[in-house]
């Protein structure tokens, strides 16, 4: 086991594991404040939600061409570089009073969110030795998680020293550029090794990848739909004080960091893609049981989430061997797209039809997930390797 950690390349961990800390705290800064920016720009909940839909649609562009990137200037490059457009959009953020200013600023985000998300994944995937990565990877996202703990503590923090959401997002721009200048204090490595361009990949491997990246695009719809949503949710359609429901998310991103902890530090001996199915059967349970009994249960959905995105780029790794890095990129890309559509369906059916109805999309979105995987694991599943 010595040996193992001597061969993990560590620095990639490091810097990789405070990117997604970043990542993870301003991604989940911007939910809690959507009813207030929509009410002080005088938006309607269709032209709010683009406060989502854009960083997620140029998220998607400058994932696809990540691996790219990568190639000519290495890994590390690639985080510098989205870390300082996360800092320059959250920046703007705190600066807009009008759709124009929320679009330009949603732009220069998006644009770093999409280097970061595919940077750090790629990072892990190369620097971690195999019986090490399963658990690195859920480490890595289990500070996904801490971030996203730690962003509601924040927001209930400083709104109660008086502070507004613009004041908030300007003092919090400072956190991707406090990791970007401590990212000079290490030694880049040579680029992950994209044995293929995309284009050039099989047929058959193309199919499978974009077959597992719908799959997984349903994942996020499920946790962003809820994280983004919940509080909404619970202040118009339970009437509740927006602390109060502030409190349930914070306890889902409790148990979603508790959940992926567990993992981090725990060897799980089940196949990888039992656990992802378990933890889809789980979460509709919860789902379920929070229209119906208590909305804690939705709180309670973080638990059953837990494993699912570490577990995923595993199960990548593990199906695509060499082309993981190609699978992670289409996946994370084709990701950042389904949650533009998922923002602005959710946004039109709130305008439309309220919140109590929009806040469905999430359980659809995991029984979708849920039905893919299972026809993967009794259809198309092969346990040998797509290395070409």
């Amino acid at each position: 086991m010595r040996n193992e950690f001597k061969q993990v390349y560590w620095p990639f961990i490091i810097i990789s594991y405070f990117s997604l800390m970043v990542l993870g705290f301003l991604d989940n800064l911007r939910g809690p404040f959507l009813g207030q920016i929509a009410k002080d720009l005088s938006l309607s909940d269709t032209f709010a939600a683009l406060f989502f839909i854009v960083p997620s649609l140029v998220a998607f562009v400058s994932s696809h061409y990540t691996p790219a990137l990568i190639k000519r200037w290495g890994t590390l490059m690639a985080l510098r570089s989205g870390l300082f457009f996360m800092f320059l959009g959250f920046l703007g953020f705190s600066q807009m009073s009008n759709l124009l200013g929320l679009l330009a600023s949603g732009l220069f985000f998006g644009f770093g969110f999409g280097l970061v998300s595919v940077a750090q994944n790629i990072a892990i995937s190369e620097s971690a030795t195999e019986r090490l990565r399963k658990q690195l990877f859920s480490g890595l996202h289990s500070i996904y998680a801490l971030a996203s703990l730690l962003a509601p503590f924040i927001i209930s923090y400083l709104s109660l020293k008086k502070l507004v959401w613009s004041e908030i997002y300007f003092y919090m721009s400072a956190v991707p550029l406090l990791v970007f200048f401590g990212s000079f204090y290490i030694q880049d490595k040579k680029g992950a090794s994209f044995s293929q361009k995309s284009k050039d990949l099989p047929l058959k491997v193309k199919r499978k990848i974009y077959f597992l990246a719908l799959a997984f695009s349903f994942y996020l719809w499920a946790e962003i739909g809820l994280s983004s949503r919940v509080v909404l949710y619970l202040t118009r359609e339970r009437n509740m004080a927006l602390v109060e429901a502030n409190n349930y998310l914070m306890l889902f991103f409790f148990l979603l960091f508790f959940g992926r902890v567990v993992f981090t530090f725990k060897h799980f001996k089940m196949e990888t893609l039992n656990i992802i199915l378990s933890s889809m059967f789980f979460s509709a349970v919860f789902f379920a049981l929070g229209f119906i009994v208590s909305p804690w249960f939705f709180s309670l959905c973080g638990l059953a989430m837990a494993p699912f995105f570490p577990i995923s780029m595993e199960f990548l790794t593990e199906i695509f061997g060499k082309l993981a890095p190609n699978a992670i990129s289409s996946t994370v890309a084709f990701g950042s797209l389904g949650v533009v559509v998922m923002h602005y369906t959710v946004g039109f059916i709130t305008e439309h039809f309220g919140i109590g109805a929009a806040f469905y999309i999430a359980p659809i979105a995991v029984l979708l997930n849920f039905s893919l995987f299972l026809y993967y694991k009794l259809v198309l599943y092969k346990k040998e390797s797509l290395e070409v």
